[in-house]
């Protein structure tokens, strides 16, 4: 999908205007982890399996370490994620969420999370199936969610100047009109 800058630009005050006349509430975090649902679930399957698995060893407590740090990861995605998260929550206008920005950061988001989802099923097969064992799904995922983060931005980074120009303006008129 295409789209020029002034288009960005015209999109993003028409959300903030939206996003400032709103008056729902802020998401939960229980809402905002609604969304990674899957990719939770997919994770804490396979880091279960291999934890059953015959070749673990349980006694060492290398398994429970590698486990607390893919933990520790996951509340740090969460916290990553939920401003994405807490944009298209706040905005209820269906006209807002048809405009031509909206529609491309969300199907940004559903490929990339895909891709994530593919990788958290591939790594979660290497760990049931290699000496590698939950390590594999655990480092796996950081470098993958790292790696998919930093070129998700760059992805977006394209339409942060015009958003920011957008988002300046619609905010300077909706002051002015409450002054």
């Amino acid at each position: 999908m295409n789209i020029t800058y002034s288009e960005v630009k015209s999109d993003s005050a028409k959300i903030v205007e939206s996003i400032l006349s709103s008056d729902r509430e802020i998401p939960s975090l229980k809402r905002i982890v609604g969304v990674l649902k899957y990719h939770i679930a997919l994770y804490v399957f396979f880091a279960t399996l291999s934890f059953f698995l015959p070749k673990v060893d349980k006694g060492s407590g290398v398994f429970f370490l590698v486990a607390a740090f893919g933990v520790m990861h996951w509340f740090l995605l969460v916290s990553l994620m939920s401003s994405y998260a807490t944009l298209f929550f706040m905005v209820r206008d269906t006209k807002v969420k048809e405009l031509k920005l909206m529609v491309l950061v969300r199907s940004k988001i559903k490929s990339y999370s895909m891709v994530w989802a593919f990788g958290i099923v591939l790594l979660g097969l290497i760990s049931i199936s290699t000496e590698l064992n939950i390590g594999a799904l655990v480092f796996g995922n950081l470098i993958i969610s790292v790696l998919g983060l930093i070129i998700f931005n760059l992805d977006m980074s394209r339409f942060q100047i015009s958003s920011l120009l957008g988002a300046i303006s619609a905010a300077k008129d909706s002051f002015s009109k409450r002054s």
